[in-house]
């Protein structure tokens, strides 16, 4: 089983705020509050009722079988979870890269498929959801390879990788195992049972 969930961010109640036990305070502000609580959301709706615990690596899991992976940007929260192992999962904004960044972030092999700002935010959202399915963080990646279409690896270990073109960003999720979602799914509120 395998799910791929999208939520928009927007003005929550504070019943919701409270429900969550976020303090208001602690956030920069109301977009990045909004934007967490939309994760704080989906982390509840994928756990449903079953404890969360954490791994060595410091990534979230329900002890009743599934693995899951969050991220959140501009509008959006997402979240990837699946029965068949660990997961990644990276959004990003469409949007043009400097020279700079694509130099120090890509190998001159992956170089050579990058003609366009959706070719860079597919590429790197590929190496952010891989380094997030190893549990490794930003150390990690000058060994996150992206290797082919539909195949990444992360040193010697091979990984399958989907890009999704969802409005203005690219969802991309990395897994182990063959990835079976055909499209993102968008709850809303009413989805997640809340008024």
């Amino acid at each position: 089983m395998q799910n791929l969930y999208v939520l928009k961010a927007e003005a929550f109640s504070d019943d919701i705020i409270n429900d969550l036990k976020i303090a208001s305070d602690s956030l920069n502000s109301k977009k990045d509050k909004d934007l967490y609580i939309a994760t704080r959301l989906l982390e509840k709706y994928i756990l449903n009722g079953r404890e969360k615990h954490i791994d060595a690596n410091n990534k979230p899991y329900a002890i009743e079988g599934s693995r899951y992976n969050l991220s959140q940007v501009g509008e959006y929260a997402c979240a990837y979870e699946s029965t068949d192992g660990e997961v990644g999962v990276d959004i990003a904004i469409i949007k043009e890269y400097d020279k700079h960044f694509i130099e120090r972030i890509f190998s001159e092999d992956e170089r050579r498929s990058l003609t366009s700002g959706e070719d860079v935010t597919k590429a790197w959202t590929i190496k952010e959801a891989l380094i997030k399915c190893v549990g490794i963080g930003l150390k990690g990646l000058n060994d996150a390879k992206i290797d082919s279409d539909c195949i990444c690896s992360y040193k010697t270990e091979q990984f399958n990788y989907k890009c999704f073109v969802y409005k203005n960003y690219i969802i991309t999720c990395v897994s182990k195992n063959k990835i079976s979602i055909q499209a993102p799914k968008e709850l809303n509120l009413d989805d997640l049972f809340i008024k």
